[in-house]
């Protein structure tokens, strides 16, 4: 009987395999802004907004200089806000007017969906202002208020992947199985040794 709950135990062990994270923690990330050229109707780089690794607290950058309306980067999450300004629209001359969130990591989690989050508040934001590839997602503001606390939430979604079971898992998995054995032999021979 005492084997048997060993086997369970043993069994219950092997299966507790820590899943695999899949998300921009620890992800070295890159922002940058582009705008339209009021003078000349041509997408410009606005320039790097910062790099920096996304940890428990996020990557966050200052979108507009001088305040504190932040683009801040989370695990699985974008929100862009703006906290200090009355409002501010973004110009819309017919192009993209916005931001660019790239993983530059040695290993980046490759993007494979996104949501708008129902905490998006700006009005006009919608799924078609998204776009994204494995390494890149693009947020379009064209034409677009932020107004006075309003804020850009887009929740992101990465491909599957699969948990990798540790040498420690095969491990418990051989004796489990092992522990199995034991037990039908012994069951099957009464319980007794035999040489």
């Amino acid at each position: 009987m005492r084997a048997s709950r060993l086997v369970v135990a043993a069994m219950g062990l092997s299966f507790a395999v820590a899943p695999a994270h899949a998300g921009l923690l620890s992800q070295t990330v890159q922002v940058d802004a582009f705008a339209q050229d009021a003078d000349n109707v041509t997408v410009t780089a606005g320039g790097a907004l910062g790099v920096g690794t996304v940890d428990a607290d996020g990557f966050a950058v200052n979108w507009l200089p001088g305040s504190e309306n932040k683009l801040t980067v989370f695990d699985t999450q974008v929100v862009i806000d703006n906290v200090t300004n009355g409002g501010i629209t973004f110009i819309a001359y017919g192009g993209f007017n916005g931001f660019e969130v790239t993983e530059t990591g040695a290993s980046p989690a490759p993007i494979s969906s996104f949501e708008v989050d129902p905490l998006t508040d700006v009005s006009g934001f919608d799924a078609s202002r998204v776009s994204f590839d494995a390494s890149h997602l693009f947020i379009d503001l064209a034409g677009l208020r932020i107004g006075m606390n309003e804020k850009v939430v887009v929740d992101l979604g990465f491909g599957n992947v699969a948990p990798a079971p540790e040498p420690a898992t095969w491990a418990m998995l051989l004796i489990g199985f092992s522990g199995l054995g034991l037990a039908a032999y012994r069951r099957r021979t009464g319980g007794r040794a035999t040489a």
